[in-house]
């Protein structure tokens, strides 16, 4: 079976000379990513204790070479409650946003009804919308004038939309141990997700300096299991009174092997009106 592996691999090599490297991924291992998450956000309040916002977002993705997504959403936040030495406040919040996403093409093991793999599936990346709704509670809470810890609570209801049929080849040994490929499109079904994610974070006021740092951890829990974890760190930078730079670093875990895990650079441009 040793010999087949490399066989096949050697053979995928061969016909996929004409694409990209960066545009397939084996998912026979877990290997780190390199990517860039760069996002402008406009915020209006409406009234004390209630505001509107607007964000736009890319990501990338393959070491920075490829678009990851494009997104684009606005949201609500109200306050809920603040104590009298303002020191817990209590917030809740509605989203919605547009994506336009890429999968990745990617090259899988395939394996017959007795779990003897027997070929491969080469499949091409494809692009496909998804429409998000989200509804959040958080709580802030400040127990000196340096330090400032928060707790959000998200769930969310993820749909994507049909898409286009999907490039696939299937390569696969026939009764003489001898490789064969064939054209199966892959059909690109809609689905919808429901997802909970829980984030906390952790900032520090620096006392007499623009500069604050930061650090959060957030796991998203999916309908059967946690799908990640993110690790993030960076500083908010307050270039004006109404206006906030925020630079940071983060890294992914991918709980399934499928998906590979990873690391972020990128900053959010925020303005207050």
């Amino acid at each position: 079976m040793k010999n087949k592996r490399i066989a096949l691999i050697f053979a995928l090599a061969v016909s996929t000379l004409g694409v990209s490297a960066q545009e397939l991924v084996s998912t026979a291992t877990h290997k780190d990513d390199f990517g860039t998450d760069v996002s402008l956000e406009v915020e209006k309040k409406i009234v004390s204790g209630m505001s509107v916002s607007l964000e736009a977002n890319h990501r990338s993705q393959r070491d920075t070479e490829r678009t990851d997504r494009w997104q684009v959403g606005g949201g609500f936040d109200m306050r809920l409650f603040r104590s009298e030495d303002k020191r817990v406040t209590a917030k809740a919040g509605l989203g919605f946003t547009y994506t336009w996403k890429q999968k990745l093409g990617e090259i899988s093991e395939h394996f017959n009804v007795d779990g003897k793999m027997n070929g491969y599936n080469q499949t091409e990346s494809y692009w496909r919308r998804r429409y998000r709704t989200s509804v959040s509670v958080g709580v802030d809470f400040a127990p000196t004038k340096r330090w400032e810890f928060s707790l959000k609570e998200t769930f969310q209801y993820n749909l994507y939309l049909k898409g286009d049929s999907v490039d696939r080849v299937k390569y696969r040994y026939n009764d003489d141990d001898d490789l064969y490929s064939y054209q199966d499109p892959k059909a690109v079904e809609a689905k919808d997700k429901m997802m909970l994610r829980t984030k906390f974070t952790v900032e520090y006021n620096i006392k007499g300096y623009p500069v604050n740092p930061f650090a959060s951890v957030e796991y998203c829990a999916g309908q059967n299991h946690v799908e990640r974890w993110k690790y993030t760190a960076g500083v908010d930078y307050k270039i004006t009174r109404d206006t906030k730079l925020s630079v940071f670093y983060r890294y992914q875990r991918e709980t399934d092997d499928d998906d590979p895990d990873g690391h972020f650079v990128g900053w959010a441009l925020k303005f207050n009106f």
